[in-house]
């Protein structure tokens, strides 16, 4: 009797979460970065949009998030952008965190200016490695009342990066159905997240529903990677009360989990 033995190598796995975290800074509490802390700790990733540029309370925020994580049972390291080009009341810094044991940053994140002008808050990007395998993470927040011709050049930035395998981690400001999205879509990419609401309203409607608007996704090349699982981090849900989960923030996170095709 001859036993065979069949070893099939475990895929690379991968999960990341999105968060606009409104005005991340001197106005969240260490309670409530702790709440923020305990919904992404068994995550690998975390990218977050709207921290506070125009004083150092975003920044600071970013670090005591990286610092209570890091007494949660895990190493987690993080990066923070300079302020965006834009001016005013839009400008704002991005911020990556990632747990050390899973991802390792390959160089400095970098801003993408190719569109200064025509993109207020200019993309993030970030490039990491995964038990071997490299990728890259652009980090973006369109303004809201010019997402869709701001969106329409995301694709363009994409090109200039043909040998990455790249994920874009966006609060859009348009649906995952909205036409200018398709132009993403036609470069291989696919949403995480189809028809999700993703931002809390101020009062829940007659029939208790407390989300509208899909405005927040990630979106992954689909030759590179297959989506395995993905949702939303509903922070209502999580703190049983709208008023607690808008201090959170009026976006919920959003995450999506990965496996790499090769």
């Amino acid at each position: 009797l001859f036993v065979f033995e069949i070893f099939v190598a475990k895929a690379t796995t991968l999960s990341i979460v999105s968060w606009n975290l409104f005005d991340f800074g001197k106005t969240k509490s260490e309670e409530e970065i702790l709440t923020i802390c305990k919904l992404v700790k068994d995550f690998d990733i975390v990218a977050i949009q709207e921290v506070v540029a125009l004083d150092p309370g975003g920044a600071q925020a970013v670090a005591i998030m990286a610092d209570q994580l890091n007494r949660m049972g895990a190493k987690w390291d993080y990066s923070i952008s300079n302020p965006t080009n834009c001016e005013g009341k839009f400008k704002e810094r991005y911020a990556f965190i990632w747990k050390t044991s899973k991802v390792k940053k390959r160089g400095e994140n970098f801003f993408d200016t190719s569109f200064e002008e025509e993109i207020k808050r200019e993309p993030f990007l970030g490039r990491f490695q995964t038990n071997n395998k490299e990728f890259l993470l652009m980090n973006f927040h369109a303004i809201s009342k010019d997402a869709a011709s701001e969106v329409e050049y995301i694709p363009i930035i994409i090109s200039k990066y043909p040998n990455d395998r790249l994920i874009i981690a966006a609060d859009f400001n348009v649906a995952d159905s909205h036409p200018t999205m398709k132009s993403i879509y036609s470069m291989g990419f696919s949403p995480a997240l189809i028809n999700q609401k993703t931002t809390l309203k101020k009062t829940p409607g007659s029939n208790g529903n407390y989300l509208f608007a899909s405005k927040d996704n990630i979106v992954v090349m689909v030759d590179y990677f297959e989506i395995v699982d993905s949702g939303i981090i509903d922070t209502m849900e999580h703190l049983g009360d709208l008023n607690a989960a808008r201090n959170i923030s009026d976006h919920v996170g959003i995450w999506v989990k990965v496996t790499f095709k090769e």
